[in-house]
């Protein structure tokens, strides 16, 4: 006798893995971050859930959203990209520092400017030696030296035309920030 059987499959939870991948420094591929790898679970045949894991000075980027496998073996890689951000530097009248605009975590190398009179300090707040989210504004700190050479240059108008000629030039040794008069 023919006999017909009538099987149900119920879907059951089973675990998936989300891997992290996050843009090596160079931009020249990912690298996993290996202490956010997650197990969860789904339904079988379900889609992943949502992925909405941050991590700071990274963008995600699109990724698959599979469905779940009855066997477990279901991974998702969810890759970042490095965000660039930029370094802007008040000098207050110095000059030999440009904004620098590079990737989150880039090592950096600010140079020392220089300002007539004046002794380089350090940065407020202290610049980093990486680059860091958002980047940031970092102002230069001054301190006056003891002198500085102020050269004063003489005219005279000429007496038969209303133009100038040079007379003489006069070097002063004076703190800076003062008046002379």
């Amino acid at each position: 006798t023919d006999q017909t059987i009538t099987v149900f499959y119920k879907p059951t939870l089973v675990n998936y893995t989300i891997i992290y991948k996050l843009q090596n420094l160079d931009g020249n591929g990912y690298t996993e971050d290996v202490d956010s790898r997650e197990v969860k679970q789904g339904l079988t045949d379900s889609v992943v859930e949502t992925v909405d894991k941050n991590f700071d000075g990274f963008s995600m980027l699109w990724y698959d959203t599979p469905t779940i496998a009855a066997d477990g073996s279901t991974v998702v890689e969810v890759y970042y990209d490095r965000n660039f951000y930029l370094m802007l530097f008040e000098l207050d009248g110095g000059y030999g520092v440009d904004p620098i605009y590079a990737r989150y975590g880039s090592a950096v190398s600010v140079a020392t400017p220089t300002k007539a009179g004046y002794t380089f300090t350090g940065w407020s707040p202290e610049a980093p030696e990486t680059v860091s989210v958002n980047g940031g504004t970092y102002t230069a700190q001054w301190q006056a030296a003891d002198t500085a050479k102020v050269s004063v240059v003489f005219w005279g108008e000429n007496p038969n035309d209303e133009e100038y000629s040079y007379v003489h030039t006069g070097v002063l040794e004076l703190q800076p920030g003062t008046e002379y008069t």
